[in-house]
């Protein structure tokens, strides 16, 4: 019985957010209603009421799931044990994996930024960013006390340019193969100016290696 009642629960999440997918792809969030959202998904405004505080609360729990999917794509032997790493870094592991993930979530990315006002998608990027470095965080402060002085400032900035990147990605009219070849170029810039910063600022290169 258990296992039927969620067999059901799962079917009624999955309808309600793949109605909500389907209709952001041509109108805003602003302009859609639970009432049409239930009504293409098939289920009552009470089972959708049952999962999701609001239409706002049913976009952001899909948006969780998806930034998690993505940044588990950076996860691998060298970001648990690293002492330095920058966003270049972190969009170089697997990513012509990442680019698939986000071309099939155009969409959602959109409507991300469209939507959501920036504290709400600041913290969809910081929330899995903080989880994955937690470590490096721990280790930095212990292995490099300049880098510790500046903690807040580096995870600010590194969330700041990853939201560049998917904001770039969502938008940009190109396909993954050309996205690819952006990317690596944009990311070698990106990387060019900030070794110059790093030593104007530092007088060494903090974050050497990509």
């Amino acid at each position: 019985m258990a296992k039927r009642k969620d067999i059901r629960s799962a079917r009624s999440q999955y309808f309600i957010r793949k109605a909500l997918v389907e209709m952001l792809e041509k109108r805003p969030l602003s302009e859609l209603s639970v009432a049409e959202i239930t009504e293409k998904a098939e289920v009552s405004r009470r089972t959708f009421y049952i999962y999701y505080e609001s239409k706002n609360d049913c976009l952001i729990t899909i948006l969780k799931e998806l930034m998690q999917e993505i940044f588990q794509l950076n996860a691998d032997e060298t970001t648990a044990t690293a002492t330095t790493l920058s966003a270049e870094m972190l969009w170089m592991r697997n990513l012509r994996e990442k680019l698939d993930c986000i071309f099939k979530n155009r969409v959602l990315l959109r409507a991300m930024f469209r939507d959501l006002n920036t504290d709400e998608w600041m913290a969809l990027i910081r929330t899995p960013y903080e989880e994955q470095m937690h470590g490096f965080w721990e280790r930095s402060s212990r292995e490099e006390p300049v880098l510790a002085l500046s903690q807040e400032l580096c995870k600010v900035l590194d969330c700041m340019q990853l939201a560049i990147y998917l904001r770039f990605l969502a938008e940009a009219d190109l396909t993954v193969d050309n996205a690819y070849s952006a990317m690596n170029r944009m990311l070698q810039i990106q990387k060019q100016r900030r070794s110059q910063w790093e030593k104007a600022l530092f007088g060494t290169e903090v974050f050497p290696d990509l």
